[in-house]
């Protein structure tokens, strides 16, 4: 089961251009190594 991978729900109001900025800002960072965690069924995530 997938999970969303950010809440965008709270992200629908923003402008383009802070969206932009978000995009650039992204990817200026360099990439980190990790483990992702497994999913979680929807009634265990919170």
């Amino acid at each position: 089961m997938l999970q969303p991978p950010m809440p965008w729900y709270n992200y629908m109001g923003m402008k383009a251009e802070d969206v932009e900025a978000i995009f650039q800002y992204l990817k200026s960072t360099k990439p980190v190594r990790n483990v992702v965690p497994a999913p979680m069924p929807p009634d265990q995530v919170y």
